[in-house]
This record gives C-alpha cells, structure tokens and sequence, in this order.
C-alpha cells in the first residue's frame, strides 16, 4: 500500500475542455499545472481491489466536475503480481517501468500495488477517503492536442513556459477505456468479476521537436479494431526527456 501523503492547497485555475469541430477533437490545457493521478495496480493482487473502485468513483459524483478540467488521471497494470496461469491481460512491459523507476528515483526498497502518484509524488490519501490534492499555482505551459476521431492520429503540440529551461521533450499518449470487466482465472483474486474504468488498453510515446518555435509531434492513438467498447478517452503527458514527472497534462473523452 501507498504510505507517503502530500498537503492539499486551495488554488483556483481554468482549463479548456474537450472542443469538437466536425470529425476532429481537441484537448487543451491551461498554463497552470493540471494534476496528473496515475495509478499502478494488478488484477492478480487482491489489495487493488479497493483501489479500482476508487478509480471508477473518480468518474461520477463529487469529482465528476473536476475530471478533465483540474486533474488527468490514468489506472496502469502491471505484471508483477502474475501468477502461474494468469497474467493480466491490462498489464504492460512498459507500465512495469515506469513502476520500477518510481521505485528508484523514491529509494524505495519494494514495489507496492496499489500505488497511487500524484505529480511523481507517491499518494496514500485516496485509502483515507482524502480528495486529490490541488497542486502549487506553478504555470508550466500549454499542452494542445488536435486528432481525428476517426483516424486516431493527434497533432501535439507543447509550449512551456520561459521559466522551463528543458531542452528536449518527450510526449506520452495513452487510449483510455471505461466500463470493462476482467475475471482472474488464478490466485487470489479467481472467479471474482472485477471492474475497470480509466484502464490503459495502449500506450505511446515520441520525442517532440522543434518547429518554428514550437515543440510538437506527430502520435496515433487508434481503437483496436474489432472490440467493441463502450466509451473511450486519451490523456496526453508532457516531461523532461530521460525523466518520469510529468510537466503538463491534458485529455478528455473520445466520442465514436
């Protein structure tokens, strides 16, 4: 379980929503920081469960009016809690990585699942009923992202702020999906019906490159052909390249 706890400070920012124009879509955020929440969890350990349904809340009810505007959260799986006979068909290699260089840059001596990050800041509060944590008033730049519904290619685009001193930059995009059902077929959690919402089905990243005064980057984000799926959304995060904390974040619902 997630140990570590940040303050919540009271600030007061305005992000732009999802805009549509005919077959395309665009995400934008504001100059503020939006906040980032990543979760790291396993359909093979029975500790995520709770963590899940936590996840699915931040859909409806008191976070609802939030969702997309001040925070941009994602729910990643990981391998490590696999057991013989059944792997976690959400589960990514790179997922496992970015997990294990939390591990690090924190001095951790374990991996832990759930764990729950906030800005690259581990975050226990979501097990102790806290809400999710504003962030410092730091304007870090806008994060735009222009696709085609359709097609699934997006148009990123970055422009920090002058105080960012960061010269290369890397975007990171992921198709998120609600409203799935896994059943572990082994370990602890067999034969339980468990629910998914924010679940990362795909995941890329590319370098984004200067033109014009402008850090953009060319990135498709496509359903997989042949699953039917009821409601989508992508989420776009910007950081140093070499690095994990995200800087800027930006995403919203996929519409079919």
């Amino acid at each position: 379980m997630s140990r570590a706890s940040i303050c919540a400070l009271v600030v007061f920012v305005f992000f732009s929503a999802p805009a549509f124009a005919g077959e395309r879509l665009v995400y934008k955020s504001g100059r503020a920081q939006n906040v980032f929440v990543e979760l790291y969890t396993s359909d093979a350990n029975p500790d995520c469960n709770e963590a899940l349904r936590w996840m699915s809340s931040l859909n409806e009810g008191q976070y609802k009016s939030d969702l997309w505007w001040r925070f941009i959260p994602i729910a990643m799986h990981v391998h490590y809690w696999d057991v013989p006979g059944y792997r976690d068909t959400f589960a990514r290699p790179t997922f496992d990585n970015f997990l294990l260089q939390y591990k690090r840059k924190w001095n951790s001596r374990y991996v832990f699942a759930p764990t729950v990050v906030v800005n690259g800041t581990e975050w226990g509060g979501w097990s102790r009923g806290q809400g999710i944590p504003e962030t410092l008033p730091k304007e870090t730049g806008i994060l735009k992202a222009d696709g085609s519904k359709r097609e699934g290619h997006y148009w990123v685009e970055f422009f920090p702020e002058r105080t960012l001193t960061a010269e290369k930059w890397t975007v990171h995009a992921a198709l998120l999906a609600f409203n799935l059902k896994s059943k572990p077929s082994e370990g602890d959690n067999r034969g339980k019906i468990l629910a998914h919402d924010f679940v990362a089905l795909s995941y890329r990243e590319s370098p984004l490159k200067l033109y014009y005064g402008t850090f953009s980057a060319d990135i498709e984000l496509a359903p997989t052909k042949g699953v039917r799926i009821e409601q989508y959304a992508v989420v776009f995060w910007v950081t140093e390249t070499g690095d994990l904390l995200p800087v800027q974040a930006t995403g919203g619902y996929w519409y079919l």
